[in-house]
């Protein structure tokens, strides 16, 4: 992740009580892959924008039947259930079923020093997101991490995005990830 762009994405939880990553992640068995030049990723549950992922991100993709689709790519447009990837990509085409993990390439997402991720529950949430540095301490009532109501943020001065993860008490809210120097 270059983070000299300095990006901001959203994530929806989607079921209050199962943590989920703060960083773009999602893995299904609804992912299919398209030779179509330029070449896209496909997501019958529409989740690529809930997740967080967007434009000019590195991905690495793993558990695809064939081998050729389990390589790192680089998105060009991201849409609700696309993602397009940057000339260059060779997918082979393949139907989703096989249970496939999309996630940032590299060492996830780290943050250069002086740089801090600050994580905003959105104004429309109806409940309490709470954000911890694990999976398990994310799912309790947080008296683990960080603990916000709608439209608060925390701050969080952290080496890689992938050590943060996050839940609601209430299914659909949302988050809004960003970072500040």
């Amino acid at each position: 992740l270059n983070l000299s762009q300095l990006i901001t994405y959203r994530k929806v939880i989607a079921t209050a009580g199962t943590a989920e990553r703060v960083m773009p992640y999602i893995t299904g068995t609804t992912i299919a892959f398209n030779n179509a030049n330029p070449d896209t990723i496909t997501d019958s549950d529409s989740n690529f924008i809930n997740k967080g992922f967007f434009p000019g991100m590195w991905i690495i993709v793993s558990g695809a039947t064939n081998a050729a689709n389990n390589s790192t790519f680089k998105v060009d447009t991201v849409v609700a259930g696309t993602l397009t990837l940057s000339s260059g990509a060779a997918l082979t085409a393949e139907t989703a079923g096989a249970t496939v993990i999309i996630q940032p390439a590299g060492q996830g997402m780290p943050v250069p020093d002086g740089v801090k991720v600050v994580i905003k529950a959105a104004q429309a949430n109806t409940g309490i997101v709470n954000v911890a540095d694990s999976q398990v301490k994310a799912d309790k009532d947080n008296s683990f991490g960080w603990r916000l109501d709608n439209n608060e943020c925390a701050k969080i001065g952290i080496k890689n995005v992938n050590a943060l993860w996050w839940d609601s008490t209430v299914s659909s809210d949302v988050i809004e990830v960003g970072f500040e120097s």
